[in-house]
């Protein structure tokens, strides 16, 4: 019996140890710590856990694609201290660069797609965001579409930062079916 559950971890972890947050593109719902096996409002199952948490991060959550696996895994703060805010933001910025390299900055008010597939904000809301992609040159893991870093500021009472990877290829979250 200890030979059977040994080797099972065995063959497990490394599998985890690939992707980001301990978590591999591809995976099921059943490899990860899922809460519920059915996803919130918007799009996303929320995790008890992950395998390599980030220190600064608390919230994390996987998208599934239409077969089941995940296509993209998020990892987020919200906090009321904007000056903090400002830098973790930085800190991971620049421990995401040091790692996949160039990226692409924005700044400005929430577009309408970050308002929905993260939740509602009130007018006023700015944001800022890093993209780590193909197009920026960016070094990215043969499995990773893309890695974004959003910080939302609504106000000066709150703030909520945001770290997405999205996995490509047979582990996208596009809709192969859906033509736009």
């Amino acid at each position: 019996m200890k030979r059977t559950i040994i080797a099972m971890m065995l063959v497990t972890t490394p599998a985890y140890a690939d992707g980001p947050f301990g978590i591999s593109a591809g995976s099921s719902l059943q490899d990860v710590a899922a809460i519920s096996d059915k996803p919130g409002e918007n799009g996303f199952i929320k995790l008890a856990s992950v395998p390599r948490p980030h220190p600064d991060l608390f919230d994390y959550q996987v998208k599934l694609n239409a077969a089941g696996r995940v296509c993209r895994i998020n990892a987020a703060r919200e906090g009321d201290d904007l000056i903090s805010a400002r830098f973790l933001r930085e800190r991971i910025r620049q421990q995401i660069a040091e790692k996949y390299g160039p990226y692409e900055s924005k700044d400005g008010p929430v577009e309408l797609a970050a308002v929905t597939q993260l939740m509602t904000f009130p007018v006023g809301a700015s944001s800022t965001t890093y993209i780590w992609s193909k197009k920026s040159r960016a070094e990215l893991a043969e499995d990773i579409g893309k890695i974004s870093v959003l910080e939302f500021i609504v106000g000066l009472e709150s703030d909520i930062i945001s770290v997405s990877f999205d996995f490509n290829g047979d582990n996208s979250c596009d809709d192969p079916s859906n033509p736009f």
